[in-house]
């Protein structure tokens, strides 16, 4: 381990990585430097905390290992190759953190370095020696290793590494590690070839449907119908179907439910004549129980059964499916059902089937619960578009004015999505919902009524002529802008920039654009200023902006509020993505670039400049991850340092509240650091 003390800058003689690893003092394996900064901070890293007597700093650095392996490069990786091994032999905790981050590992190896034999040679062991762990913890996580790592492989690889570790712990003595196997098996099948599934997973899962242990069996029963899906063999469906009619008539009631749970993957992976021979049988016979249990979970069944039917839906299905609509004795659970899939039941049956499907509609709308009522309004812009743009005007705006004409709670359902749904509706339609619009934002008693108007004021535009925007939208959109809730603002600023920017395209309206240009003069109040500046990220992308709006916008460019400025270099900034090139935007964005507000100037160009330093941030926001390179961010913890970092290559200043935990020199950041004093679990480090 390294001694406190003074540490010369990488271009001195003596380095703090020229101190013994881990593999300790005299056996001649010492971490030395390469003088790659990236690299010897990563082996710097290395040496200290995997070698650390903190259980918490190995599991600070085992969740930091993708990071380390981009550092080090595809030419140092032996240095973290050795350190795995050892971190196997390690606590629980660090065991089940390194399996979790195995996958990113083979992610960098094989995405970014190009070193996919290498990512099997010396992973793979690795998480083989997990998957062997005593603890159960441990072989959850390296079981969810496994299906991650099986997107990165082949199929020859999923099939002969991967498969190959899963089998051997299925036969393990220890119930808990077979059941993980078996679940692991259901999800790396997809992964896997239908020869191999049918050689090996499929033979697997009809030995031990005659398991003793319950669980097991359930196991198997979850297991069989995704199986339907990858064999494609008759004489191998057969077999499995033969498995699962005996599962399906288990004394044990749990069995029973497994396979009628997940009785709709059945369907999905047999054709119409299999459905008619094996599933549907096994389906109704399921629906037919004697345990409670089962019945109820065969219902909730019934919506993707019908949407995967590839054959004639039985009548006895349909009826079932109408009868479980209604409300009837505590039903609301599978009414909820009933209500998720009935834009896959009609779109398997065709708009024909309306006239049987409509009442299964009026049924939920009538009698369910609000929970049951928006599951299904929430699709009615997926429902118009299978019945088309006629036949769900005449059969689905009736019913929407009536839920939007009832109560507020009403109002809230299908308010969020108005706008999906009149865009599936007649054009003469949609002018009568101008009404519920204009009497809604009005509603003073909840915000969130107001919020859901302004959400959707960009859409309610596309929808409608100009004169109708211009006449009835704009009061709505200027009347929002207006609101005391600051949210309700912003939302509808971007509604109100979509008006202007209409207006301006066609030339009309200078009174308009008059009153618009009145929020941004000096006498308004901020919020209004920040309207015009958020109003503008609509308005930035239009040829004609600079001479209609720029003397307006420019002025707030200037505000001293960091908050107006930020807004202005979001509008910008979309103007720049929108190719506009125009002196106007090119100096506004040399401007913001060196602003010196932080925020500004993240906000144009997408990054924190060192040089002009940092004010005033967290040091755990999404903003200062982005600024720090991975060598800068590992001096401030998430939680130690508590407002302002402030720093300069070119000038010395104080570091304060870090962590206990060696800097390094050749951040780039300082040529010496001198730890003049030391605390408990915090140090200050002076330049």
């Amino acid at each position: 381990m390294m001694e406190l003390g003074k540490f010369s800058s990488p271009s001195g003689e003596i380095s703090f990585l020229d101190k013994d690893d881990i593999s300790g003092p005299g056996r001649e394996n010492y971490v030395k430097r390469t003088g790659d900064k990236s690299v010897d901070y990563a082996l710097f890293k290395i040496s200290q905390f995997s070698s650390s007597s903190e259980p918490s700093e190995r599991i600070k650095f085992t969740k930091e290992l993708e990071e380390l392996s981009l550092q080090l490069g595809s030419r140092n990786l032996s240095s973290l190759i050795h350190v795995l091994h050892k971190l196997t032999e390690d606590s629980i905790d660090v065991k089940t953190e390194m399996s979790t981050q195995l996958p990113s590992l083979f992610r960098v190896l094989i995405k970014e370095f190009n070193m996919y034999s290498d990512a099997i040679d010396n992973l793979l062991p690795i998480l083989d020696k997990l998957l062997d762990d005593k603890n159960q913890e441990v072989v959850k996580a390296a079981c969810g290793a496994i299906v991650s790592i099986a997107e990165l492989l082949t199929k020859e690889d999923c099939a002969t590494c991967l498969l190959t570790m899963v089998l051997r712990i299925l036969h393990d003595e220890d119930e808990d590690t077979k059941l993980k196997a078996l679940g692991t098996l259901k999800d790396l099948m997809s992964y896997i070839s239908s020869d191999f599934c049918e050689c090996f997973i499929a033979k697997e899962a009809m030995l031990l449907s005659s398991e003793t242990i319950v669980k097991v069996r359930k196991s198997v029963a979850e297991c069989i119908p995704k199986l339907t899906k990858c064999v494609s063999s008759l004489e191998g469906i057969e077999k499995l179907m033969k498995v699962f009619d005996e599962l399906a008539k288990d004394n044990m009631w749990g069995v029973r439910k497994a396979c009628v749970e997940n009785i709709s993957e059945m369907f999905e992976g047999l054709d119409g004549a299999l459905q008619e021979k094996y599933a549907l049988p096994f389906y109704e016979t399921l629906l037919n129980d004697k345990s409670n249990s089962v019945r109820q979970s065969g219902l909730m069944q019934i919506g993707p059964c019908i949407h995967n039917c590839k054959t004639k839906v039985p009548d006895f299905l349909m009826n079932l499916y109408i009868e479980m609509s209604r409300n009837t004795s505590n039903k609301g659970e599978i009414q909820y059902h009933v209500a998720y899939y009935f834009p896959g039941v009609l779109q398997r049956l065709g708009k024909s089937s309306w006239n049987i499907l409509s009442q299964v509609y009026n049924n939920i709308i009538d009698e369910s619960d609000a929970k049951t009522k928006k599951c299904l309004i929430s699709s009615v812009h997926e429902i118009g578009k299978i019945l088309e743009i006629d036949m769900s005007t005449s059969e689905l705006v009736p019913i929407y004015e009536r839920v939007l004409s009832e109560s507020i709670i009403s109002k809230q359902l299908v308010l969020p999505v108005l706008s999906k749904f009149l865009k599936v509706i007649r054009q003469d339609a949609r002018v009568n919902f101008l009404k519920y619009i204009k009497s809604m934002y009005k509603i003073s008693a909840s915000w969130r009524i107001r919020l859901m108007v302004a959400e959707q004021l960009e859409d309610f535009i596309e929808l409608f002529e100009i004169d109708i925007v211009i006449n009835e939208l704009y009061p709505i959109a200027s009347a929002l802008a207006d609101d005391k809730i600051a949210k309700i603002r912003e939302k509808s600023a971007l509604g109100l920039g979509k008006i202007i920017n209409l207006l301006i395209s066609n030339g009309c309206s200078s009174e308009i654009l008059q009153q618009f240009r009145n929020l941004s003069q000096k006498s308004s109040t901020a919020y209004r200023k920040q309207v015009f500046a958020l109003a503008c990220q609509s308005i930035s992308p239009n040829p004609m902006f600079p001479s209609v709006l720029g003397n307006e916008f420019r002025a707030l460019c200037d505000e001293k509020s960091p908050n107006l400025r930020i807004c202005c270099a979001k509008a910008v900034k979309k103007a720049r993505e929108n190719n506009r090139n125009e002196n106007y935007w090119v100096s506004l964005f040399d401007k913001f670039s060196l602003d010196f507000d932080a925020d500004v100037r993240y906000e144009v160009t997408g990054k924190y400049d060192i040089k002009r330093g940092i004010h005033k941030l967290r040091p755990n926001s999404q903003k200062a991850s982005e600024l720090m390179f991975p060598m800068v961010r590992a001096l401030f913890p998430d939680d130690d340092l508590q407002e302002v970092i402030t720093f300069s290559l070119s000038e010395k200043y104080v570091f304060e509240m870090i962590k206990s935990s060696i800097i390094p020199s050749m951040n780039g950041l300082y040529h010496e650091v001198d730890l003049s004093s030391v605390q408990k679990s915090k140090m200050k480090i002076d330049f």
